[in-house]
């Protein structure tokens, strides 16, 4: 025998690239004895799934279907045309902010004219004055807690109306 056939003849004999049945022992595959036992769980806490950013899950819920009974007939949507619905309505009812919210909604998705843009744009006497004074009571909330470190209402309460 040559010593190559005789050096391949004691690796094999070792175990190395050994046949024990069907199953061949080499590299990533340890012979039987050396092997995970049953209910091993040698990393039970494992690579973790898959996680989902924020803008994902968000759109996620925003679009999730859900069950709606609109004129007597129960009809499924997404959760954002059902919320866009119902802020409609609030606003159609007289409320200011949801008004408000819609038109901004409108207007940032350019579904205004250009005349209804002005209309929008062009606040009363009123309205700027409103608008002016919710600006600096959050401005001197605002810097309140920055100075202070106190929380927003109690800045509001010394400052405020």
């Amino acid at each position: 025998m040559t010593e190559s056939s005789s050096s391949t003849a004691e690796t094999r004999d070792a175990g190395v690239g050994h046949n024990r049945g069907d199953y061949q022992v080499g590299y990533g595959r340890p012979p039987v004895e050396h092997q995970f036992k049953p209910g091993n769980r040698a990393n039970p806490k494992g690579r973790g799934k898959k996680t989902q950013n924020r803008k994902v899950v968000v759109r996620d819920v925003l679009f999730e279907l859900v069950k709606v009974n609109e004129g007597g007939v129960e009809k499924q949507m997404p959760a954002l045309e059902v919320v866009i619905k119902r802020l409609l309505a609030q606003a159609l009812k007289g409320e200011t902010k949801a008004a408000l919210t819609i038109l901004g909604l409108a207007q940032r998705e350019g579904l205004l004219t250009p005349e209804q843009e002005e209309e929008v744009d062009a606040l009363s006497q009123n309205d700027e004055a409103i608008l002016l004074d919710a600006m600096q009571r959050f401005n001197y909330a605002t810097d309140a807690v920055l100075r202070a470190g106190t929380s927003s209402a109690e800045a509001i309460t010394t400052h405020g109306s």
